[in-house]
């Protein structure tokens, strides 16, 4: 439902219980933008990676599996790049309140934010990352690292770019609370904090 139609799909089927990789195949059987990637479960970093490596686009945008995005998206988010110097480009979420970004914002004071959880959101979600910057070790990332995952690929993306980032005050993305979800049931443990901490602190 894209008002913006020159993108391809990835669909990475992260060893699935249900009927979801059925349905991405009936998918892409239906549309040549698509293409199903089937793997044993490796976790929501392992995924992201697989089909960061399957994608042949200039700029990558991540989606996780129970949010949608809104029909103007990749419009909004892309149209930007042909008049800024960018490797980022920053929208933000339903409901989200626009924070003030003064025009002299470089990549110094979005590496604080990012750090810090600040003004922007920390999440990978929402933007576009230009692809000949990402690397594998933006996804070097432990398994047990659950929750998280997105503060420190964004702080390694940070550090591997000098351009000043672009944020479009638009919204682009609904995400949406499952209670049921990793976020909201999963207990941090001293395990987690001290491998998280880790990564993070390498980052």
């Amino acid at each position: 439902a894209q008002t913006f139609q020159n993108f391809e799909i990835i669909l990475v089927d992260d060893g699935s219980p249900d009927n979801t990789g059925v349905l991405a195949d009936e998918l892409a059987s239906k549309d040549d933008r698509i293409t199903v990637l089937h793997e044993q479960n490796g976790g929501v970093t392992k995924a992201r990676e697989t089909g960061f490596y399957a994608a042949s686009g200039e700029w990558i945008a991540f989606i996780d599996s129970d949010d949608t995005i809104t029909p103007n998206s990749f419009n909004d988010l892309y149209q930007v790049t042909f008049e800024e110097n960018t490797d980022i480009v920053i929208g933000f979420p339903l409901a989200w309140t626009f924070p003030h970004i003064p025009d002299n914002y470089g990549i110094e004071d979005y590496r604080k934010d990012i750090i810090s959880g600040q003004r922007v959101p920390v999440s990978v979600w929402g933007r576009l990352f230009r692809k000949s910057i990402i690397t594998s070790f933006m996804f070097d990332i432990p398994r047990e690292v659950i929750r998280g995952e997105d503060l420190i690929f964004n702080i390694r993306y940070a550090f591997g770019t000098r351009k000043k980032p672009t944020v479009v005050k638009a919204y682009v993305y609904n995400y949406y609370t499952n209670e049921e979800g990793i976020t909201h049931t999963y207990f941090c443990t001293p395990a987690f904090e001290e491998s998280f901490h880790k990564s993070r602190m390498r980052s």
